[in-house]
């Protein structure tokens, strides 16, 4: 048993026993196993019986006439019992034997076979029996084919002298269409051989005539049609005529369409080659097929084409298709667009120029391939343009290129249409190729345009590449891979207006060997709101310079909101000045920045910062994973977040972590907190990072300023062991406002090199600051002093709490840890119910060193040990039941500092009431409500 093939002979109107005076026109079938196809045994099926057959996967549908026969050769007898079906439709026709009953022979009726031009027929044979009354089937899609109501055929070895007939074939297309049109009041079709034909003038074709290029030139049995693979079969259409003029809204094309009424299911090009032609006038307009007018319900198909326009002439706009005042629709599938490619070009060059099209009218692209050319002005491979623009626009699995342009831009696709959900690009593969600013997209004026799973190249620019250039427009971009990777300034996508832009799952790869600003995103003008979401952007490369961002927003006014992105800034080193994978905020502090879910890393440079907080008017900074900036100079800091301008601000839940300080006195902070905000700050995680062998000056929070009600609660802040002189958080100015600093666990990192290790550094405090309920340990000293508390100013110290804290100095530096050093006279509002354990200093008052406790009186101040501890109480006015009981946490080594025993009888009832009312809330470090007896400290 075997496979065996099926081949349908397509007869024109003649007797069955002429047939084999016809050139048979072979389609191929694959049927199933039903029998040898030579020797069927007596019990077996009938079966084909062929030795010439080829394969139909690379060759083209074939074109009939509507009326002409069908024929099939089987190896046994058949019995007239069999049917034939057009894309899985039966359709009636008379069937009738050959004299050896192995022909089947299929003859449409009188309305003939259903009509198809625009997309292929699939013929097979069903419900067949042979003379035995065995079921022969084909199986499978079935063999590929176009049905037109007539079909004239051409060939450059015919005449025009003769009718058209299949054996009777004229030589020109001009000739053809003219038979084609005479009296056809359907689809007309023009079949031509390969070979060449010559033009001396504009081929306008008439509506309802379609030309399908591409058949064997020896015989009239094969066809190819393929953008990529027209050979051996070419049918080239070269155009002769010179100095040939085309304005903007009338062009000039080899094949034209004007004012054209025919529809795109009837009025095909297939199969072509179409030259333009060599020389024009000056600024004209020239393409090598062109379409103006177009009217209302009509359209045009254009299918496996290859159009290029040839002219020489510098000052030519050239174009491989240009269309202009369109009503109708305009089909271009699988083909091939190009505009000139004359070195010295000096106007635009299009692949395809699309102008004029109002609400109704449309142009769809798949499959294609569309070009520009070459040119020194600004151009574009696909451009819809002119006053009047707000048809609908489609694009999908294209490849779209710019110009290679010198001095001027060139772009891949502009998008110059006005109307919601007119533009839809998909599945394209769109670059902008060569010149001075390239740009993969260029959006102008367009509303709603959805850009969808393409890729996008910027192509090679020497001063801006841009992978989309948002303006005008509400834009969805969704599931893009995005690149621009040269010029002095490089960009992922830039928005320099419009609003609800939505930037979603998008691959960006942004780098530069230029010497300015690198960005995956780049919001420079007014466009809000924005979304971007769960992109995934590398930025710059090791050998970057300049600025690089993930996101840059400067924008004044601007909404953005930013979650589930992974952006990786490079590690560019001393090479580049600045990297921040966010860069937020505008000229005038009114914008909103929405920053949540997202893994961000800062890479590495002079200076940098994860998140830049840059004069928008709101932040919310919540659920992110966040590796600060490395830096490289002595003296650049590198921090995970940075606020340096006035804002209200929420920094939450999120997991930031520095990376190592590569600078012998470099700073890199976690948190930088600069301006006069108000700022809350929940439930972080911040890590120092790993150790570096130079001298660091890592921190994890750093406060410079605060507006009162801002508050930083409930934190986790990890100072690792390493060099230099980190610290956990250090509070750098004395700042009048209120400040609520409770429930916080702060962990000293340990100090491997000669000099004091600190956890918690205060400036001057005052104006009702408050700072409890926090876990507070002291890091590791190999030469120097640990400070779990370091109070720094010299100026004095008034009017703020510090209660209900556990200060545990580092287990191994205990002889060298001071729980809690003044370092200027202090005024306590209260400093109350604190366990200072683990230091062989607990208090250093300004130079007084206090280690006793007192045993009566005022039980619990930490005093000189006078039995009355009158005037051995160090704070004023009160300094009230501070104790040192040991405490042991779950897992100190690996920082898990919930208590598992400590000082639980501290806390009466009425202390959760006092730490609400300094805190503004009864959560622990965990979030679990505080109780009496456990209250003390960062967690239960």
């Amino acid at each position: 048993m075997r496979s065996i093939f099926l081949f349908l002979f397509l007869f024109s109107q003649c007797t069955v026993e002429l047939k084999k005076n016809y050139l048979p026109l072979y389609v191929t079938l694959i049927l199933g196993n039903v029998g040898s196809a030579q020797n069927p045994s007596p019990s077996e099926s009938a079966s084909l019986v062929s030795t010439d057959f080829f394969s139909t996967e690379t060759l083209a549908p074939i074109l009939i006439s509507k009326t002409r026969k069908l024929g099939v050769i089987m190896s046994g007898e058949m019995s007239k019992d069999c049917k034939l079906s057009f894309s899985e439709v039966v359709t009636e026709s008379t069937v009738s034997l050959s004299d050896d009953l192995k022909t089947i022979y299929f003859t449409p009726l009188t309305t003939g076979w259903p009509v198809k031009l625009d997309s292929v027929h699939y013929i097979k044979f069903a419900s067949c029996k042979d003379a035995k009354g065995n079921s022969v089937n084909s199986t499978g899609t079935g063999a590929p084919i176009y049905i037109a109501d007539t079909v004239t055929y051409v060939d450059s070895k015919g005449s025009d002298s003769q009718d058209g007939k299949e054996t009777t074939p004229v030589a020109t297309i001009t000739k053809g269409i003219e038979i084609a049109s005479q009296g056809c009041a359907g689809a007309c079709a023009l079949a031509v051989k390969g070979g060449e034909y010559t033009l001396s003038t504009t081929l306008s074709i008439p509506a309802n005539v379609s030309i399908f290029g591409g058949f064997d030139p020896s015989d009239w049995k094969k066809r190819r049609a393929d953008k990529t693979t027209l050979s051996p079969y070419d049918t080239i259409i070269n155009n002769t005529e010179t100095n040939v003029s085309g304005t903007g809204t009338d062009p000039y094309g080899t094949i034209k369409y004007n004012t054209f009424t025919g529809t795109k299911e009837k009025s095909i090009l297939d199969g072509l080659i179409v030259n333009g032609p060599s020389t024009a006038t000056a600024s004209s307009f020239v393409a090598a097929i062109a379409a103006k007018d177009i009217q209302v319900s009509s359209g045009i198909t254009i299918r496996n084409t290859i159009a290029l326009d040839k002219s020489t002439t510098a000052s030519v706009t050239s174009a491989g298709f240009v269309s202009t005042n369109n009503l109708g629709a305009i089909v271009i599938s699988n083909s091939k667009l190009n505009g000139s490619t004359t070195s010295a070009a000096t106007s635009p060059r299009y692949g395809i120029v699309y102008s004029l099209f109002p609400a109704g009218a449309s142009i769809s692209v798949d499959s294609s391939d569309i070009d520009a050319g070459v040119s020194t002005q600004n151009s574009y491979g696909f451009f819809p343009t002119g006053a009047t623009k707000t048809g609908t626009i489609s694009l999908t699995n294209n490849t779209i290129s710019g110009p290679s342009c010198t001095a001027c831009n060139s772009v891949g696709v502009g998008i110059d249409a006005t109307t919601a959900s007119a533009v839809t690009l998909t599945s394209n593969s769109i670059s902008g190729r060569t010149g001075t600013n390239t740009f993969g997209i260029e959006i102008i004026t367009a509303t709603s345009p959805t850009i969808s799973k393409n890729t996008i190249s910027s192509g090679t620019a020497t001063a801006l590449s841009t992978g989309i250039r948002v303006a005008g427009a509400s834009a969805s971009i969704t599931e893009n891979t995005i690149s621009a990777t040269s010029g002095t300034n490089s960009y992922g996508i830039e928005v320099t207006t419009g609003a609800n832009h939505f930037i979603d799952k998008n691959i960006f790869t942004i780098g530069q060997g230029g010497s300015t600003t690198t960005h995956g995103i780049n919001i420079s003008g007014v466009a809000t709101p924005i979304t971007v979401s769960n992109n995934t952007m590398t930025v710059g490369t090791s050998a970057s310079v300049g600025v690089l961002s993930g996101i840059l927003k400067n924008a004044n006014g601007v909404t953005i909101t930013i979650s589930g992105n992974t952006i990786t800034v490079a590690s560019c080193g001393s090479n580049c000045g600045n990297t921040r994978a966010l860069s937020l905020g505008g000229g005038g502090g009114t914008g909103v920045s929405n920053v949540s879910n997202n893994v961000l890393n800062g890479g590495s440079s002079q200076v940098g910062e994860t998140i830049y907080c840059n004069n928008d008017n709101t932040y919310s900074i919540t659920g992110n994973t966040i590796t600060g900036a490395s830096c490289f100079n002595p003296t650049c800091s590198g921090t995970g977040i940075d606020v340096g301008f006035a804002a209200t601000i929420t920094i939450s839940n999120n997991t930031i972590t520095l990376s190592p300080c590569q600078g012998t006195s470099c700073s890199q902070k976690g948190i930088r907190m600069a301006a006069a905000s108000v700022y809350t700050v929940t439930g972080n995680t911040i890590d120092t990072g790993p150790s570096s062998a130079n001298t660091t000056a890592r921190k994890g929070l750093e406060i410079n300023n605060w507006v009162s009600g801002s508050s930083i609660q409930q934190n986790t802040i990890i100072n690792q062991t390493g060099v230099g002189n980190p610290t956990a958080v250090d509070v750098v100015s004395a700042v009048a406002n209120s400040l609520r600093f409770c429930s916080n666990v702060l962990i000293g990192g340990g100090r491997t090199d000669a000099g004091n290790a600190v956890t918690l550094s205060l400036a001057q405090m005052s104006g009702g600051a408050r700072f409890n309920g926090n876990t507070i340990t002291g890091g590791s000293v190999s030469s120097g002093l640990s400070y779990p508390v370091n109070l720094v100013s010299n100026a004095g110290y008034t009017g703020f709490q510090f209660d209900q804290n556990i200060i545990y100095g580092h287990p191994s530096s205990i002889a060298s840890t001071t729980c809690m050093r003044e370092n200027a006279a202090s005024t306590y509002q209260t400093l109350v119910l604190n366990n200072f354990t683990n230091c062989s200093t607990l208090y250093n008052e300004n130079g007084i060193i206090r280690n006793t406790l007192c045993t009566s009186g005022q039980v619990g101040n930490l005093s000189t040990g006078d039995a009355t501890c009158g005037t051995g109480n160090m704070m004023a006015p009160t300094g009230l039941n501070n104790v040192s009981v040991a405490t042991t946490f779950t897992n100190f080594a690996a920082n898990d500092l919930h208590l598992t025993s400590g000082p639980t009888t501290l806390m009466a009832g009425a202390d959760i009431t006092v730490f609400n009312t300094a805190c503004g809330n009864l959560l622990d470090r965990d979030g679990n409500t505080r109780s009496a007896g456990t209250a003390i400290g960062a967690y239960r």
